[in-house]
């Protein structure tokens, strides 16, 4: 705010009021100003544990992800050499099949399915 721009909107103005109208608005500019850099820093230490979290997460899921694709392989590597591979068999080796197609997509620590 201006004091030329109050002086036209408000003719006869004192100016001890519009003195007391310029520290009232920049008491109010500094109050929000300070509001806005409290809630920045909010933000910025919020953003820093989540990335902390998300870097915790990887490192654990990542290795049993890794883990599960081999137990997975080695299970459905064994169930292919069934001689006689009843029904339940059948179903099973269609499960591994599935499990085994949405392991090989591209893993991400914040994928919604882990």
């Amino acid at each position: 705010m201006k004091r030329e721009d109050v002086k036209q909107k408000i003719p006869g103005i004192t100016d001890e009021q519009l003195q007391w109208l310029m520290d009232e608005n920049g008491a109010d500019v500094t109050r929000e100003k300070k509001r806005a850099g409290d809630l920045q820093a909010e933000l910025d230490t919020a953003t820093a544990q989540l990335k902390t979290a998300q870097g915790g997460l990887a490192a654990f899921v990542f290795p049993f992800v890794l883990n599960l694709r081999r137990n997975s392989d080695t299970l459905y590597r064994t169930i292919c050499v069934c001689p006689n591979p009843d029904f339940y068999t059948l179903i099973l080796l269609r499960s591994f099949q599935n499990t085994k197609n949405r392991l090989n997509q591209p893993f991400s620590a914040t994928s919604s399915g882990f």
